[in-house]
């Protein structure tokens, strides 16, 4: 784990790792990121606990001491493609209380929630004297989505708690997918990034078999959403950011309006930079 200093940010992540590789990706490049303190990981849509076992599984072969706890289960296990990789947690974690321990620990900690925002919400609701002390960055929402008739995946899979994460007074960015979406963020089997991962001695077999179980199952690439993302604290010049007046329906569709709230949202980022900035911190 990183060694902590007064000059590093302190960060929770919140992640659905176990399905789309870019939470991977993601993780990878929080612990090699020396900008940043990775004090607790917290897992979201969990299936049976595999994600949070996986993720642990991932910081013993690296040594790594990062605290990881099971988060809210969504009872979807279509998003999880690692239940042949690592065994089933049964038992729950109580993740409020690990969350709210790091956060009275510092004086100030970014959430960043790259899943469903189901984690937050119960945080928010458990814990609102804490509100001051954290802000949250996701990657989640759109303004003008590829599919007009859906939400964006991360709000979508949870919306009740994405509307509510949405009104709340914490202090939060939304990285869109009108941004992440972008084809130079893409990582297949013959990308650098697939090849280094793969050959990493401490993880690279694990990490190849999930991002395989990815490709095989779902679609031949993955487009770095999530790394993208962190990048607003570890790199904030490679990622734009503008406010904007929105609203949330119901179905969790975000949408501009002259009365909507005033929202931090992402309006570009320098894809090439990034992509090569990343690579050597996986």
């Amino acid at each position: 784990m990183n060694e902590k200093n007064q000059y590093q940010k302190h960060i929770i992540l919140d992640t659905d790792i176990g399905c789309d590789p870019d939470d991977l990706f993601a993780l990878m490049f929080a612990i090699n990121s020396p900008e940043v303190s990775l004090d607790l990981v917290t897992t979201c849509d969990e299936w049976k606990g595999y994600r949070a076992n996986f993720t642990r599984e991932l910081f013993k072969n690296l040594n790594n001491s990062t605290p990881v706890v099971k988060g809210t289960t969504l009872n979807n296990p279509r998003y999880c493609t690692i239940d042949n990789l690592v065994p089933e947690q049964n038992q729950d974690d109580d993740y409020l209380g690990a969350m709210a321990d790091i956060i009275k620990s510092n004086n100030h900690t970014t959430i960043a929630c790259i899943g469903p925002q189901t984690n937050i919400a119960n945080f928010l609701t458990k814990y609102p004297e804490l509100i001051n002390k954290v802000d949250v960055l996701m990657m989640g929402g759109a303004i003008n989505y590829r599919n007009k008739n859906k939400a964006e995946h991360n709000v979508r899979m949870d919306t009740s708690s994405a509307i509510k994460v949405f009104n709340s007074l914490v202090q939060k960015k939304y990285v869109l997918s009108d941004t992440t979406f972008n084809m130079k963020l893409a990582v297949d089997k013959d990308h650098k990034l697939y090849k280094k991962i793969s050959e990493n001695p401490k993880i690279g077999e694990l990490a190849k078999q999930s991002i395989d179980n990815f490709f095989n199952n779902f679609y031949p690439a993955s487009l770095m959403h999530d790394p993208l993302t962190l990048a607003a604290l570890i790199r904030p010049d490679l990622i734009d950011f503008k406010t904007e007046k929105l609203v949330m329906a119901d179905s969790g569709i975000m949408s501009l309006s002259n009365s909507g709230i005033n929202t931090v949202v992402s309006s570009n980022a320098k894809y090439d930079d990034f992509m090569e900035f990343l690579y050597p911190r996986i």
